[in-house]
């Protein structure tokens, strides 16, 4: 019996699209103004601050200002079960950037209100608590995004 495969040259166009929208999105959040990232995107407690909450101390130099955005809020939910929501600065409502146990969901943020570009970010947290996640962050307290943003907790 012969396994449905997707062929060489299919997956070849399709990761070329993935790096060309990737790069897109770099170059329009680079030379985008007001900018996008940096220093005034985040809160007066975590201004100058380095990532000292990431997982491996080798990376642990990196400013928090390399890592966040200025995108519009909140979060658009497209699929899950969530139903934790919160307000943003707008008044408008997003989900939750962590899942209650049992919940999971897919979001995307809008780089820019009225542009069609999205970055997407996943988020499950299991009936026993054990939480994963993966994409661009939403920050719902202090109201800024993280990305990239990846986490794993038992």
């Amino acid at each position: 019996m012969k396994k449905n495969k997707i062929p060489r040259k299919v997956l070849r166009i399709i990761l070329i699209g993935l790096g060309a929208y990737v790069a897109l999105i770099a170059l329009i959040i680079i030379f985008s103004f007001p900018p996008l990232i940096g220093n005034h995107c985040l809160p007066d407690q975590l201004k100058g601050k380095l990532h000292e909450d990431f997982f491996f101390p080798s990376i642990r130099w990196i400013p928090r200002a390399a890592t966040a955005f200025c995108f519009a809020e909140p979060p658009i939910k497209l699929l899950g079960n969530q139903n934790y929501w919160e307000d943003a600065k707008n008044g408008e409502l997003g989900p939750k950037p962590i899942p209650p146990p049992g919940q999971w969901q897919l979001t995307v943020v809008q780089v820019k209100k009225g542009w069609p570009l999205y970055i997407p970010y996943f988020a499950l947290t299991t009936k026993k608590g054990t939480h994963f996640r993966i994409g661009c962050r939403w920050d719902d307290a202090d109201n800024y995004y993280v990305l990239p943003s990846i986490g794993f907790k038992l």
